[in-house]
Parts: structure tokens; sequence; C-alpha cells
């Protein structure tokens, strides 16, 4: 399971041609933005996005996408442990905004388990559509793009998460992860608060995130040695 994910991440990355960004205020609710496109007779791409992240994927060119057919123009993916599948057109031109572990809490005020191996379209959700309009806006022009996708992300209200579950993502960056309850009393918080408020804020068990993310570590290890 864990190689067939890594190896759909790569078969993604060679296939599409991609723009990358960091915004470099970390606070902001997003990590990057990426912006694929393609002219070549290839359809078919299996994406999934990055382990342990929710991602917004917008459809600048309306035709782009085959398998979702729903009146959208783009999808909130949740947190993954298993590959899924955007059957993409040639000549496809998509976006991908990757979240923070816990932005769909903060921006939509979800239930983060519901959309955990799942995906659905981003009409109806007022907050993104305005941002899908302001990306089609600027997609052509990055300076203006980016300025203004940051501009968004830092004037947009965000609903609170929890102190459980910030403090022990701070905790995993700074640290190596150890058993749940051993990183629990060292942070200073319950083990039972944490599991549940884990899961409603950012859809995995802290267990399962620890895994998945050590499976996008081995991704980005493979992409730096090619």
């Amino acid at each position: 399971m864990l190689v067939a994910q890594i190896v759909n991440f790569v078969i993604f990355a060679l296939v599409m041609n991609l723009k990358f960004y960091i915004p470099p205020n970390k606070e902001l609710p997003f990590d990057s933005v990426r912006l694929g496109y393609s002219s070549s007779k290839e359809k078919k791409i299996v994406t999934t996005p990055p382990f342990g992240k929710p991602v917004i994927v917008f459809f600048i060119n309306p035709d782009s996408v085959n398998n979702f057919n729903l009146s959208s123009n783009g999808v909130l993916l949740g947190q993954h442990t298993q590959p899924l599948m955007l059957d993409l057109n040639e000549n496809h031109k998509v976006m991908a905004i990757h979240l923070k572990p816990y932005a769909l809490k903060q921006l939509l005020n979800l239930e983060a388990w519901q959309l955990t191996n799942k995906y659905i379209g981003i009409k109806g959700f007022k907050t993104i559509e305005k941002l899908y309009e302001l990306v089609v806006k600027y997609i052509d022009t990055d300076k203006l793009l980016i300025r203004e996708i940051n501009h968004f992300f830092d004037s947009v209200t965000l609903y609170p998460v929890s102190f459980e579950v910030t403090a022990f993502l701070k905790y995993l960056q700074l640290n190596a992860p150890t058993s749940i309850s051993e990183m629990t009393k060292e942070i200073g918080i319950t083990e039972r608060n944490l599991e549940r408020k884990f899961k409603a804020e950012v859809g995995l068990s802290p267990k399962k995130y620890i895994q998945v993310r050590r499976v996008f570590e081995v991704f980005e290890t493979l992409k730096e040695d090619t």
C-alpha cells in the first residue's frame, strides 16, 4: 500500500508540468500552491494530495477532469491514507492548494473526518468559491496571483482550532515521535482529548497521522534524490 502511494505521487509529478509556490508567512492556513498543466495526449493521471494535508483542487479549464460530474469548478480532498484518482483530460489546467492539516476546520468549520479518503465539489462552499473566482481572474499573472492568494488567506475569518491539536503538531515539528501516551504527557494534555479533537479537526487519529507523514517524508526524499 505505501509503495503504491509513493509511485502514484511520482507518476503525478512526472506527467504534469508544475509551478510551485510556498508562502513566507507560516501562520497562513495553506502550505503551498501548485499549478499543473499538460498539453500531452496522456489523459489519465493518478493523483493523491500530500499525505497529512487536505487539498483544494481547482479546475482552471472547465473540461480538465472526466470522473467528477457535479457542476463544480473544483474539489476538496480530505486527509488520505490511500490513493484517489482524478481522471484528467489532455490540455488540462489545474491548481492544487495544499492546506495545513487542520485547515478544513479553520476555513469551513468542517468535521474533518467526514472527508477522510473522500473528495467533494467546492460548489456551496462560499469561501472556496470566492477563492476560485480570484484564481481564475489572476491565473495568467504569477505575481498578482500569489499576492491575491496570500491576501485572501490573510484576511479570511478562521474558525478556532483546539490547543491539543496545535500543540501536538508543533511538538512533532520539533521532536521525533514516540508513543502517543508519552507525547501527550510531555505536552501536558490528555490522550483521550487529543484523539477526539484530532479526528474532528484533522481527520485522522494521531497515530495514523504520524504514519502517513512518514510516507510523505519518504516521498520527499525520493524527489530530492531524483
